[in-house]
């Protein structure tokens, strides 16, 4: 590659012939792959280990120079004639087409250039991290409580970053930003613009979307799983590891993932395939890999969901944990967990690789220093401000109810030069003393908000009043929900009316039925049949029916909810719908949400309902099925006026062999 660029090089102006390719490579419609990546590449070569002073270190432009003038094959000098505007030109170009034209399906542009060093900062901002620390990025926003596009100082990123760097033991990052602030600056720089580009997905080494892997463990079996959560953009569809293929489910759905904990444990990628989108229609088929987290430790917790310890992020005060941790900081890590009040206990019945070891029974009671490379022990500490509770609208979009506006949770890890800095729309305003501002005690009005804190900002919407209304004409209904079965009193005002109070006084009153997930009016402005069973989209849901019989549904909201104007929300099913293809008849419902307890429904009233709805997959049966709904069997919540059939049912289920209580629906 060096010879092939150095034979291009013009001494008069060095990246003429590149910069004129480029031109009229754009002009061509910008087809096929940007004909002057090589000479970028030269570039990131000089600012690496090709341009480092002695010491190792790029600590000014006088070092980039030389060493690139040295590999153009150009005579030593300052910067080249015309490089300034010619490197800036395909730095940007590239930078459009990854981001732009390509809409990042190959990887985001990460190259950047602080004011200050214009012209050399593109390649030096390549070096500052490494692939496999860029690879890392999207879960470090996700730990810290960081949100897609938003605006927090590069200082402050810098300071949570190095802070989650020491949990990793990366020394060298840590040892060049002490050794110079230049340094520093292009890494603060380099986070700040990661985050500004980030979409919330995980992404691997080489700026690829991926899954999240995640540490699992049975303790029935005495055995390590990988998990994985749906990740935006990469729900409902399949996963194929190897031979074995399991389905993702909704966005934020964990599920367990086929393949080799040991492998995963020594750093090595579980490779898999994803199959196309059922709910997409131009995805494609994509090859990805998937990493556990590179640490010393993993701190796992009681899931409902899957009924197994699944890793967290860090330790929860009063909740008890299982801890896989390497074999030469185990010393270290025992001293810490007692040190916080939780001391554990070595977990014998458990398979792991060689250089691991496990403890259970971690209950921590209290916060204490322990080293940064075991911060995962400490109960969950705010790195930044958070928004919570509330009345909330659309928490992704942040916006809340003017009566309800959501709290704010200070961070208790503060970067010196932040500093306790609070500022509400422009106003300073004190510090509470127990983290935590009640927006609602200010009394804010309705409109956009702007709260500034420690280096992050952040931006929400009151509103007065929410407004369900749908093409009545003139006519709008706002929804008074009324807890009278499934019937709820609309009240129509006419065009131009004040928005006053829903219970204020008004022309007219109709009847809007919300059955299910179907809407009808007495007017007949959707004329849909009601249904009267849903299923709400998310969680597990398993049918059951004669003791061993268990299928697995997949519910999809109907695809006539995003017609609605304005869209209705599509979190609900019918029941009819998804267990067409059932080949048992149906006795209960089990319904398995994240984070709480599994929920038990008679459902032997139901029948499948005619005909299929091409937008629903069938439902997944077979012995694995069964053997991930009997885990939720034994603690699941049941209605009192069916709790007798339920333990009949139960009792039956262990009478044929396919229960057995001493090992299912144990808490993991």
């Amino acid at each position: 590659m060096l010879r092939a660029v150095r034979a291009r090089v013009k001494h008069s102006q060095p990246l003429d012939p590149w910069v004129r390719q480029a031109i009229q490579w754009r002009r061509e419609g910008s087809v096929g792959n940007p004909p002057w990546v090589a000479v970028l590449a030269v570039t990131v070569l000089a600012a690496s280990g090709a341009g480092r002073e002695e010491d190792g270190r790029v600590l000014h432009e006088r070092a980039y120079y030389r060493p690139l003038r040295q590999l153009l094959g150009l005579l030593a000098g300052a910067q080249p004639p015309g490089f300034d505007s010619d490197i800036r030109m395909l730095w940007t170009f590239l930078k459009e087409w990854l981001d732009d034209h390509l809409e990042g399906s190959r990887g985001l542009s990460t190259a950047r250039a602080p004011r200050h060093l214009s012209n050399v900062g593109w390649a030096m901002s390549q070096v500052v991290l490494t692939s496999a620390e860029r690879s890392r990025l999207p879960e470090f926003f996700q730990l810290i409580g960081a949100v897609p596009g938003e605006d927090i100082t590069p200082d402050a990123l810098l300071a949570s970053y190095l802070r989650w760097g020491s949990r990793r033991r990366a020394s060298r990052i840590h040892d060049d930003v002490r050794a110079q602030s230049n340094f520093a600056e292009m890494l603060g720089a380099a986070l700040h613009q990661a985050l500004i580009s980030w979409d919330g997905r995980p992404r691997d080494e080489r700026g690829r979307t991926t899954l999240p892997l995640l540490l699992g463990y049975y303790s029935s079996r005495g055995q390590l799983r990988l998990v994985s959560r749906a990740a935006h953009g990469l729900e409902n569809r399949g996963l194929k590891v190897g031979a074995d293929e399991v389905y993702i489910g909704a966005r934020d759905e964990l599920f367990v993932v086929p393949g080799d904990p040991d492998t995963a444990l020594a750093g090595r990628p579980i490779r898999a395939s994803l199959s196309p989108s059922e709910q997409d229609p131009v995805s494609v088929a994509i090859d990805i890999q998937m990493r556990l987290l590179s640490t010393d430790i993993h701190v796992l917790a009681s899931n409902g969901e899957l009924g197994m310890w699944v890793e967290v992020a860090a330790a929860s005060l009063d909740q008890e944990h299982v801890i896989i941790v390497r074999d030469q900081v185990a010393p270290e890590a025992e001293r810490a967990m007692t040190d916080l009040g939780g001391g554990a206990m070595r977990l014998p019945r458990i398979r792991l690789p060689a250089g691991w070891c496990a403890y259970h029974r971690f209950h921590p009671t209290r916060l204490a220093q322990v080293p940064v490379h075991l911060s995962a022990l400490v109960p969950g500490r705010t790195e930044l401000a958070q928004l919570t509770g509330g009345l909330p609208v659309d928490r992704l979009r942040k916006l809340w109810l003017t009566d309800g506006p959501p709290d704010v949770i200070l961070p208790e890890i503060l970067d010196a030069q932040a500093g306790r800095v609070l500022r509400l729309d422009g106003a300073e305003l004190p510090w509470p003393d127990d983290n935590r501002l009640r927006l609602r005690s200010l009394g804010l009005h309705s409109g956009d908000h702007e709260l500034s804190v420690a280096g992050r900002t952040m931006r929400l919407t009151l509103l007065d009043e929410v407004v369900d209304h749908a093409g009545h004409g003139d006519a709008r209904l706002t929804v008074e929900r009324q807890p009278v079965e499934q019937t709820f009193l609309a009240r129509a005002r006419a065009a131009g009316a004040s928005h006053g109070s829903p219970t204020s006084p008004t022309d007219a009153c109709i009847t809007v039925t919300l059955c299910g997930a179907r809407l009808s009016t007495t007017e007949g402005s959707l004329p849909l049949l009601p249904r009267p069973h849903q299923l709400r989209v998310g969680g597990c849901y398993y049918v059951l029916g004669a003791p061993g019989q268990a299928a697995r549904l997949r519910p999809v909201a109907p695809p006539w909810l995003t017609a609605v104007e304005p869209p209705l929300y599509s979190r609900d099913a019918d029941l009819e719908s998804t267990i067409v293809g059932l080949s048992f008849a149906p006795r209960w419902l089990l319904y398995v949400p994240a984070g709480r307890r599994a929920t038990v429904t008679d459902i032997s009233d139901v029948s499948a309902r005619a005909g299929r709805d091409t937008a629903v997959r069938a439902p997944d049966f077979g012995a694995e099925i069964w053997q991930q709904a009997s885990r939720h069997l034994e603690l699941a919540e049941v209605a009192p006026q069916d709790m007798s059939a339920w333990r009949a049912w139960l009792s039956a289920a262990g009478s044929a062999g396919q229960y057995r209580r001493s090992t299912i629906g144990r808490q993991p």
